[in-house]
């Protein structure tokens, strides 16, 4: 590489061959001095030019790769080379050391330059609103920024991202008020987005611990901010009523927030005044459970709020939506898909509530098997699934498998285990493509040390990047001091490869795709 570099052959070809060899060296300044070379040659050469940028880029000379997009910019007048000119002053302030040059003038400048475009219109496009709101942030200019998207700037950004952004500018100045409002214009028109009611709630809860009050122009204006709980609950309450009246597809989100306002005042977040009759947190997680009880997320979404109910409020909770599920599926005779994922969230909530520990070993062991009978029962209704999907009714065997592993732990018999295995074994037959079931059964064919049938499970489980390190996990701390040396050096070559490959790579993506596509953010996380 030496010689040819020595020769300064100059052509696209043999620079492009150059630049993939000394990146797979891991030589990135060489890239940057081919390309020097190669623009002395021509230096108006628009292509020579924006690849010796990217390779400042990757070795991150922030200096240099400004002086290349100045150059860019001023040879062929393209507004992405103006904004990279921009980037680079904001690189150049992320890493300076000296807080006087980074406050007062690499900063101003960058600010200065964006202010250029923005007075002469020239703005194209919202990546370029982005970095310019990205330069104020950087120093904490969030009044500014805030009147900026107020202004023309804001037909740049989508309506969504644009309210998204005033939000995040009034939390910082504490114009709780505001925010308030903003996040119910926000609920209105984006009612099932669960994290714009967390914010919503946030606001009430500054607004309660500010003892805030309206005055007097407020109260005779239609917009005026939820400031109590009666008020944050009459306007949950009506957008659950637009949920309810909604037969095609309610969202979650506003039985959620009513869960989680009860949560915040249960747990005395924020404080309560004597108008208003709370809610009781039974009723609203029946209400739930009678509406979403057949999704899979319904078990996920309610069990933080299960732990708020004491002892004999979580047996009063179990024994209703036992009662619902049996009076609609008329004992324990599953009708449809609906009806059997219901009984999965029930069994769910009887798990965690504790219901299973109060088995015997013996009622363990049949229960297990009660629930295998109804895993089988509801294969049938995923006969038109394909080998890719998950059976419907794997959460059964999932719930039988570890509930034999309670019955293990008591007995402390490791032959316990294969009932187990057996367990999970059956229902991989028929759901092939489900991964709790063969991590579960891989793990104890390692604590076993089977290490074949785990190697086998995780080579079908097709692993990928990360996925090696973290569930890769179950093999490589048992397979070579289980004596499966050549599996163990298998599984580390390729999870050597992987690394080895993303040292190299995933920064150097990151940084080029940021850059070219204006996904400035982007460029100062990496």
């Amino acid at each position: 590489m030496n010689e040819v570099k020595k020769v300064q052959i100059c052509d696209d070809a043999t620079l492009q061959a150059m630049t993939i060899c000394f990146r797979e060296m891991e030589k990135h300044s060489e890239i940057s001095e081919i390309y020097e070379v190669a623009l002395k040659k021509s230096p108006r050469n628009e292509e020579l030019c924006t690849h010796l940028f990217m390779s400042y880029v990757r070795t991150s000379q922030f200096k240099k790769q400004q002086q290349v997009a100045m150059s860019l910019y001023k040879m062929f007048q393209k507004n992405p080379y103006y904004f990279w000119v921009v980037m680079s002053y904001v690189l150049q302030a992320s890493v300076c050391d000296d807080e006087n040059i980074k406050i007062n003038m690499l900063l101003p400048l960058a600010e200065k330059m964006m202010l250029k475009f923005v007075d002469q219109s020239k703005i194209e496009s919202d990546a370029e609103v982005h970095l310019y709101l990205m330069v104020l942030e950087m120093q904490n200019k969030q009044k500014t920024a805030l009147e900026a998207i107020n202004g023309p700037l804001a037909t740049f950004l989508s309506s969504y991202a644009n309210e998204k952004k005033k939000i995040e500018y009034l939390q910082k100045l504490e114009r709780w008020s505001d925010v308030n409002l903003s996040y119910k214009n926000l609920i209105e028109t984006r009612p099932g987005e669960w994290s714009i009611y967390q914010g919503y709630l946030e606001s009430v809860t500054r607004l309660i611990e500010a003892n805030y009050a309206p005055i007097a122009d407020d109260n005779n204006s239609c917009a005026v901010p939820d400031y109590t709980v009666p008020m944050a609950r009459n306007f949950i309450e009506k957008m659950k009523r637009k949920e309810i009246e909604n037969n095609e597809r309610r969202n979650r989100a506003p039985f959620l927030a009513c869960l989680e306002l009860q949560k915040k005042t249960y747990k005395k977040m924020i404080h309560t005044s004597s108008e208003g009759c709370p809610d009781d947190l039974i009723k609203l997680l029946v209400e739930y459970f009678q509406l979403f009880g057949e999704k899979s997320v319904c078990f996920s979404d309610l069990f933080i709020y299960l732990d708020l109910l004491d002892s004999t409020e979580k047996s009063e909770f179990l024994e209703i939506v036992k009662s619902l599920s049996m009076a609609s599926s008329e004992g324990n005779v599953m009708k449809n898909i609906k009806e059997m994922s219901r009984a999965i969230t029930i069994e769910k909530f009887s798990r965690y509530l504790g219901e299973h520990e109060q088995l015997s070993s013996e009622e363990m062991i049949a229960h297990a098997r009660h629930l295998m009978s109804m895993h089988k029962e509801g294969l049938k209704y995923g006969n038109d699934l394909l080998p890719t999907d998950f059976q419907h009714s794997d959460d059964f065997a999932l719930l039988a498998a570890h509930l034999l592993l309670d019955c293990c732990d008591r007995s402390g018999h490791s032959r316990s285990w294969h009932r187990v295995i057996i367990t999970l074994e059956s229902a991989i037959k028929s759901s092939p493509s489900n991964i709790q079931l063969k991590l579960l059964v891989s793990r104890l064919y390692c604590v076993l040390g089977a290490v074949g049938p785990c190697v086998m499970y995780m080579d079908s489980m097709e692993f990928k990047h990360i996925l090696y390190d973290t569930l890769g996990l179950n093999v490589s701390r048992y397979a070579a001091p289980l004596g499966h040396f050549k599996s163990a050096k298998d599984f580390y070559s390729l999870a050597l490869k992987f690394y080895q490959a993303n040292k190299k790579d995933v920064s150097f993506c990151c940084k080029h795709d940021a850059v070219v596509c204006a996904i400035f953010k982007e460029v100062t996380r990496v």
